[in-house]
């Protein structure tokens, strides 16, 4: 299956501003077991997650999916 959100601009976006993953997840104000979810490509979380992560990344959630 072709994965559906793009994994690689939230890892280079945490790279770049040098955050941890609970570092990120908490300036998301999601907790990491969500986050990871997301980074895993489970499809078993809620769609908000990707908006809160859009929003602290300052870009439109429609540029988080391949």
């Amino acid at each position: 299956m072709k994965k559906l959100v793009n994994t690689e601009k939230i890892l280079t976006f945490m790279k770049e501003n040098k955050l941890t993953k609970s570092e990120f997840a908490k300036k998301c104000h999601i907790n990491l077991w969500n986050l990871q979810a997301v980074l895993s490509e489970r499809t078993n979380y809620n769609i908000v997650y990707l908006f809160k992560i859009a929003k602290v990344m300052q870009i439109p959630v429609s540029q988080m999916f391949n």
